[in-house]
């Protein structure tokens, strides 16, 4: 909460607007993360929850350990294989995660060091293996730490170019606040 409240004022200094949302470091979530975030007065969250691992995350397997072994286990096999469209948690609009990131393919690496070109394609062909499975809701994330360095920004171009043909549409977590009320 308080690393929150400093980020906050931050990013009202540098943008003059407060943020909505939150997503969570580690896209980690659990109770005492949807506490804050409505205390905190946002309208949207985007992170692992879904029905599934709802159900996993059981209060009587107090084990982090455990929990952590049941998460990444789930989530490197099953989170990218079905659809799953924004929903509300009390009054948070849940955008989940629909696509693994540019981290899990490409990996945490030098930021000098390039990714090989088969890298590249496979984590392209993999994005849109997701797109495909995503049907209507397709949850892209990149990180500019990651992404802006050496050249894994030819998997952002990539990945852009062919949504762009494909006609999506792109709008913002602030822009889907309006669609899912």
């Amino acid at each position: 909460n308080e690393i929150l409240e400093k980020t906050e004022k931050i990013i009202k200094k540098i943008t003059k607007e407060a943020p909505i949302g939150l997503r969570p470091p580690w896209l980690y979530c659990n109770e005492s993360i949807y506490k804050i975030a409505q205390e905190r007065n946002y309208k949207w969250i985007s992170n692992l929850y879904t029905p599934l691992i709802s159900k996993l995350y059981r209060p009587d397997l107090k084990s982090a350990f455990f929990q952590d072994k049941i998460k990444s286990c789930f989530l490197k096999y099953k989170r990218i294989r079905y659809n799953k469209k924004p929903f509300k948690i009390n009054s948070l609009l849940q955008i989940p995660l629909l696509s693994l990131m540019d981290g899990d393919m490409l990996g945490v690496m030098d930021p000098e060091q390039k990714i090989n070109e088969l890298w590249l394609d496979s984590a392209f062909k993999s994005l849109k293996e997701q797109y495909h499975n995503s049907k209507n809701y397709f949850n892209l994330n990149f990180h500019p730490w990651i992404i802006g360095t050496a050249n894994r920004s030819i998997l952002l171009d990539n990945i852009l170019i062919y949504l762009k043909d494909k006609n999506c549409r792109f709008i913002t977590a602030k822009d889907s606040l309006k669609i899912y009320k």
